[in-house]
């Protein structure tokens, strides 16, 4: 992998990142506030969405690469699935353990987003998307045959390059009110996962597996939140509130 080429992939992947995610407070000093208000998701919603539109739009201006090879096709191997989520899943419990068992104020814009409104905008919408985003167009086009050594087992330039683009997507908590101690857990969490869901997308040639151990990250998170605060209630008497 072309070092020069990954960092101008990279800049270019990070400033569609920034417009989409400063175009909702942009939309809100116009006429459309009173929807912001009234729908707390409706931010996140665009956000996402001009992420997929982006890389519709980079496809459809790629000569050199099918729909196929930016993961929109079948798995071409077996999945191990229970591996898959597995992985998510430990990854996300780990977080919010480490959020609730800390100083950590943690996410607390999520609060209001609802739970169904973050079942559906967070763990379903913004995983699909990010995936289609960060493992679709920019683990594609940064890929290529060479690769790093990590205890006797390769993992390709564009697996790490998507792993760190995925991980740095996150330092934008600071801007939603997260304190430093949230984003240092999140920030190397989601890196993790994301080269968990790298390996998947590379192995199996295929976005499902990546976006799949992307919703355990999720559900692991809210399960072991609960967990955490099921054996704090029985210990002290008192749930953990963040």
């Amino acid at each position: 992998m072309r070092i020069s080429r990954t960092i101008v992939l990279f800049t270019a992947g990070w400033v569609v990142f920034a417009l989409a995610t400063c175009a909702p407070s942009w939309l809100a000093q116009t006429s459309l506030r009173p929807a912001f208000d009234a729908h707390p998701t409706l931010a996140h919603f665009i956000t996402k969405t001009l992420l997929v539109l982006f890389v519709v739009g980079a496809v459809l201006l790629d000569r050199q690469r099918t729909w196929a090879d930016y993961g929109f096709r079948r798995a071409v191997r077996k999945v191990a699935w229970w591996t898959v989520g597995g992985v998510g899943a430990l990854l996300g419990a780990a977080a919010t353990t480490a959020i609730l068992l800390t100083p950590a104020r943690g996410m607390t814009f999520l609060r209001e987003f609802g739970f169904l409104g973050m079942v559906l905008s967070v763990w379903l919408y913004s995983s699909l998307t990010e995936e289609i985003f960060v493992r679709g167009w920019f683990q594609t086009a940064v890929a290529d045959e060479r690769s790093v050594a990590l205890r006797q087992r390769a993992l390709s330039g564009a697996v790490v390059a998507s792993a760190f683009f995925f991980g740095s997507m996150h330092l934008t908590l600071f801007f939603r009110g997260a304190d430093v101690l949230t984003a240092l857990i999140i920030v190397p969490a989601t890196t993790l996962l994301g080269l968990a869901a790298a390996i998947f997308r590379e192995r199996y040639k295929c976005l499902l597996p990546a976006f799949v151990t992307h919703v355990a990250f999720n559900v692991g998170g809210v399960a072991a939140g609960v967990v955490v605060n099921v054996i704090a209630l029985v210990a002290t008497g008192k749930a953990i509130q963040k």
